[in-house]
């Protein structure tokens, strides 16, 4: 559902008044715009240059193409400062887990108890580490 232009200056400037032309009120008709929300500007039906029998019917029965809202890319979504924002907000209060690497894998204490051959595997190898 399209949002409107209140709804949008709530996400993009909630305190402070938008003056037209400047960058806060072009982020929030891009963002109703990737909401869905279609302008007069967006909706140039093309000329028809050959006549319909549908042309000859009265205004109220014709129909004419609707314009639907394209997909928005994320490079287009992050254009938009309150959104990248948001999207940084996230990404910081999600905590970052790195795994410690498994006991067999930290050589750093381990030994060689055998003798490395030409050829070994290294199954092998490891299996002489310990």
């Amino acid at each position: 559902m399209p949002i409107t232009f209140l709804q949008a200056k709530a996400i993009v400037s909630p305190d402070k008044p938008v003056a037209v032309g400047s960058k806060e009120h072009n982020d929030i008709l891009a963002m109703m715009r990737q909401s869905g929300r279609v302008f007069a500007e967006d909706y140039v039906p093309a000329p028809q240059p050959v006549r319909r029998m549908e042309d000859f019917r009265p205004f109220k029965e014709r129909t004419e193409p609707v314009p639907k809202a394209a997909a928005v890319s994320k490079k287009d979504w992050l254009s938009i400062e309150a959104n990248r924002q948001a999207y940084q907000d996230h990404l910081d209060s999600r905590p970052v887990h790195f795994e410690s690497p498994p006991a067999y894998l930290a050589w750093k204490d381990k030994t060689l108890t055998g003798e490395v051959k030409r050829g070994m595997s290294k199954k092998e190898f490891l299996a002489l580490l310990k």
